[in-house]
């Protein structure tokens, strides 16, 4: 595994050295490159859909809501703080976690496919309460890219970590940037 890291890092090594700019021979415009900025593109969401619960009790069908900003730094790149709620009314059982992550855009189209993660706190209760940290991963699809409005749909699955139990929420989510 040591060796395979040393290798990816030499080759990233190489790679960049082959484009970078020759000492004494930089453009005008590589030399005001770090005082240009790029306007990000900010955005406040809201989804729900379906959902599945398990570790906190009797696992199965559950609802899914979530919010949170959407800052786009890049044309294929996002951060994302989000605020995520799975609940089972039935069971009396549910699972929340606020979170802070990064998004990949796979194309700068107007439909891109991404995933992304995150990492933050969360809180559950089914038999037992829990807390702990929460790691969160999605794959979605990003439709009707504008720089207003956006459609989201969005799989999801997060564990909040705790040495009790691990409850897990899996998620379809279907939200809208604006």
């Amino acid at each position: 595994m040591i060796k395979l890291l040393c290798q990816l890092l030499l080759v990233s090594l190489f790679t960049t050295s082959a484009y970078a700019a020759e000492v004494g021979n930089i453009s005008q415009p590589e030399s005001i490159s770090m005082e240009q900025r790029i306007k990000t593109m900010n955005f406040v969401f809201a989804g729900f859909g379906p959902g599945n619960l398990s570790g906190i009790g009797p696992s199965g069908f559950a609802y899914h809501l979530q919010a949170g900003g959407w800052r786009e730094a890049h044309p294929n790149a996002a951060i994302r703080i989000l605020s995520d709620l799975d609940f089972q009314p039935s069971f009396q059982a549910w699972k929340w976690s606020g979170s802070v992550g990064a998004v990949w855009l796979v194309s700068r189209g107007i439909a891109s496919p991404f995933m992304g993660v995150d990492f933050g706190y969360g809180f559950a209760d089914g038999t037992t309460p829990l807390k702990g940290f929460s790691l969160g991963g999605s794959l979605g699809l990003q439709l009707f890219r504008t720089a207003t409005t956006q459609l989201s749909l969005e799989g999801r699955s997060t564990v909040v970590l705790n040495s009790d139990h691990t409850p897990w929420a899996n998620s379809l989510a279907l939200s809208v940037l604006f």
